[in-house]
């Protein structure tokens, strides 16, 4: 109870600072791409540099005349002159004064316009969310009313029901159709100003088409965090959420997910002895462990058998949204604890005792149960005690894989 405490707080506490830095990183983009604000920025360090021309006396002037003849008649003669203008100093002063003045002006009035527009971009930024979590609930709507309309269908040719209902079910589907199309007609208008905003090139760290996103978790406080976690993101949004293996196919057969975050422990199973089937059943789903358990044996396993991530749920909120953007974009994905366990991995994590660790080398060397027992002088159904307890330990669902995971360790 303790670690789901801290896992939903974890969580809680990851909401506002990533939406904050997803804005922060959108408007860093504008900020260096605006053609207005880079004019602008140049403009004003062309004024800043005018006002600062003349502050210092002028250049002295130089002459030189001479007589124009003959030299043995009018003599040698040559004039040199030079001349210096300056004010008062108090004037200089003032002057300087006035041009700090001019120049924090210019500043003041770039940041002003420079306010504007990444205002602008934030506001659209967020107008843009609220469409993207409107779409997200049109879209759940829409499979709703789908269903209603497929089985009010059965029903009419059953003669369950009339045209009158049947027509009603109808329009209610047509109206759901034309809102969602209203909805990504004002994300296109959304998407085209942020792109204007950031002088006509794409925005590389903003996904204007949400990822579907099913969470299958057996804490119900955590699959919400989670949900709230992704739902503010602006990249992802939570079509459905189960609790359970069998929750977790239903889910899979009424919805169609991008993907997938699938904890170890489920109440009527287990995630990575789920995963093969989801993997037969729906190639092309992005499925990421999203658990607490940080045994190297539970991670290799996974990623063996081919998840495209593999997180720890004390992972911070932005780790979360670039494991489900990074396995959208199909490369996989490792929280940094994760990567942190597999670098040292090769240090025994598992604690035997001294039966254990002698029945784990006979076991390596191809021994069999009744050589074993022989060996060590136990009894047939001890051996199968002791190495149905190696198995739960290292999480194996083999002999084969039991030796490889305690070679990876170090431990045979």
């Amino acid at each position: 109870m303790k670690r789901l405490t801290v896992i939903i707080l974890i969580i809680s506490a990851g909401l506002i600072s990533f939406a904050q830095n997803s804005y922060e990183t959108v408007l860093q983009q504008i900020e260096t791409n605006n053609t207005t604000l880079a004019a602008l920025r140049q403009q004003t360090e062309a004024q800043k540099l005018g006002n600062r021309t003349g502050l210092a006396p002028a250049n002295p002037e130089v002459e030189f005349n001479y007589l124009w003849g003959n030299p043995s008649v009018i003599g040698n003669r040559t004039d040199i002159s030079i001349r210096q203008t300056f004010d008062f100093p108090t004037a200089y002063a003032h002057r300087n004064r006035i041009a700090n003045l001019q120049n924090t002006n210019a500043e003041l009035s770039y940041k002003a316009e420079r306010q504007n527009v990444l205002l602008s971009a934030k506001q659209t930024c967020i107008e843009l969310v609220y469409y993207n979590a409107l779409a997200r609930e049109y879209a759940l709507r829409l499979q709703n009313a789908e269903r209603i309309a497929q089985a009010c269908k059965i029903r009419l040719e059953k003669g369950d029901a009339n045209m009158l209902e049947h027509n009603r079910v109808q329009l209610n589907l047509t109206t759901i159709q034309v809102e969602i199309g209203q909805i990504e007609a004002e994300r296109t208008v959304l998407i085209a100003e942020l792109i204007r905003l950031n002088g006509g090139k794409e925005l590389s760290t903003f996904n204007f088409q949400l990822i579907k996103v099913a969470i299958v978790d057996d804490h119900t406080a955590v699959a919400q965090g989670l949900e709230r976690l992704i739902n503010d993101s602006g990249v992802a949004g939570v079509i459905g959420k189960a609790y359970s293996a069998a929750g977790c196919m239903e889910l899979l057969g009424q919805s169609e997910p991008d993907v997938l975050l699938l904890d170890v422990n489920l109440s009527d199973g287990n995630g990575l002895e789920l995963f093969p089937q989801i993997k037969a059943l729906y190639p092309n789903l992005k499925v990421l462990i999203l658990t607490s358990h940080a045994e190297p044996s539970i991670i290799r396993r996974a990623l063996d058998g081919g998840v495209w991530g593999y997180i720890q749920k004390n992972a911070a909120a932005e780790e979360i949204i670039e494991g489900i953007q990074t396995a959208t974009s199909g490369e996989r994905f490792l929280c940094k604890e994760t990567k942190r366990l597999l670098q040292h991995r090769a240090c025994p994590t598992v604690l035997l005792s001294r039966r254990e660790e002698e029945l784990l080398r006979l076991i390596a060397l191809g021994k069999s149960g009744a050589e074993i027992a022989d060996k060590m002088c136990l009894g047939y159904e001890t051996i199968k005690s002791y190495r149905k307890r190696l198995m739960l330990k290292f999480n194996a669902s083999n002999a084969a894989e039991l030796v490889r995971m305690a070679l990876e360790q170090g431990l045979a």
